[in-house]
């Protein structure tokens, strides 16, 4: 690659991280993703395209969903969906045929989502202060909503909502965790994976603090260790380090937030907040168009908001055959992924992409991800983070390659 093409991936990844965790400041998301894929092709310069196997399978969700585009209850919208999910999608054939863009995103990403965590704590600490530059830098609209929230107990950080936030932040401990195994220097990633814990509790999304938690252990039963009572002694640890940090986070007033949530939910006995109405109300929208469905994107037409629920809505919007081709691309891509990693133990990308696709498919049963240019763009490029290479070359070496570990540093 030429220092013209370097330069140029360079800018690719730096567009890739303005636009997730950013692209909520910049507005026009649709016009900056044309920018991106435009400089893809500068790089990829006519060579030949290869489209993997998971993509075609998303391609196939893809034709489907311009079909029921033209059939929906809200043409307009329901095409705007698709063109937002075919760029999304030439974006990821383009970034998986060309390389050097993986480490620098991720570098870039790491600190992008630190901004996030910083900016929760300082919202916390000195709330005035932290308003001041939030009135700077958000429309007038999305700082009155913030506020509003901070008035709750809920931190946006610099966002304009709670569950973006926590998004954000939930990227930042999954790329803190994977350094903490990786690189050197724990203890200062501890201790900033430990604040990124605190800003979670201030978001008040308990969703994506029972995703973190699982995280972890998910992490040591799977990782590889012939030793079974390591992984018995790491996993009693990691209670032992969560009990600690969480009587640590009650003394200082960050669990009260999630704590008195939780019960003012449980004696009006809703802990799913209000969702359980939406759920079924839009359980009663799909046995309306249960084929094809209502149209994609279209159901706070029908039950005055989005369902939050993100495989809820896809089946009434999209009907039963919408919903198993999402299913299945998606248990696909995850599929390649852990695929890659078994094969490939030290390729680190893998452990970024897999648990990103965790997050996001997590983060669907209480959230509509699918729906937000940011959450399906971060989806998207975790995937396409995967190297492929990777893949071809564990399937030529077989076990000969399990103990090939690529050098990481993010």
């Amino acid at each position: 690659m030429n220092n013209k093409s370097k330069i140029i991936v360079f800018l690719i990844s730096i567009i890739n991280v303005l636009f997730i965790f950013f692209g909520y400041l910049i507005g026009n998301l649709f016009f900056l993703q044309i920018i991106q894929i435009a400089l893809l092709f500068l790089v990829f310069k006519g060579n030949k395209l290869k489209i993997y196997k998971d993509t075609k399978i998303w391609l196939i969700f893809l034709a489907f969903i311009l079909l029921n585009s033209f059939i929906s209850q809200n043409i307009y919208q329901s095409l705007r969906f698709s063109t937002m999910l075919i760029l999304v999608l030439i974006n990821k054939v383009l970034l998986e045929n060309i390389t050097g863009w993986e480490k620098k995103t991720i570098q870039i990403m790491y600190y992008a989502s630190l901004i996030h965590v910083l900016a929760t704590i300082i919202q916390f600490i000195n709330p005035e202060f932290m308003s001041k530059i939030i009135k700077l830098i958000l429309s007038p609209k999305d700082y009155i909503t913030n506020q509003e929230l901070l008035l709750t107990g809920g931190h946006a950080g610099i966002t304009a909502q709670t569950g973006v936030n926590a998004f954000y932040i939930s990227i930042f401990i999954i790329l803190s965790f994977i350094k903490i195994n990786y690189e050197n220097n724990k203890i200062v990633k501890s201790v900033l994976l430990f604040i990124a814990f605190l800003a979670l509790f201030l978001t008040a999304k308990r969703s994506f603090l029972i995703f973190s938690i699982i995280l972890f252990g998910i992490y040591y039963l799977f990782k590889e260790d012939k030793n079974k009572m390591n992984k018995v002694i790491k996993l009693f640890g990691i209670a032992i380090i969560c009990f600690i940090g969480f009587e640590i986070i009650k003394r200082i007033g960050v669990a009260d937030l999630i704590i008195d949530k939780t019960q003012n939910l449980e004696e009006h006995s809703d802990l799913t907040n209000g969702r359980n109405i939406l759920w079924i109300k839009t359980i009663e929208m799909f046995f309306r168009y249960p084929i094809f469905g209502c149209g994609v994107d279209t159901i706070a037409l029908f039950v005055g908001e989005y369902t939050h629920n993100m495989y809820i809505q896809l089946l009434a919007e999209t009907g039963i055959i919408g919903i198993i081709l999402f299913i299945v691309a998606v248990i696909y891509s995850l599929k390649v992924s852990i695929k890659i990693k078994k094969k490939n133990p030290g390729y680190i990308f893998s452990d970024v992409s897999i648990y990103i696709q965790a997050l996001f498919l997590f983060y669907g049963f209480t959230g509509n991800p699918i729906y937000g240019h940011i959450f399906l763009m971060t989806y998207i490029l975790s995937i396409a983070l995967n190297k492929r290479e990777g893949e071809e070359k564990s399937d030529e070496k077989g076990d000969e390659n399990r103990n090939h570990y690529i050098p990481y540093n993010i």
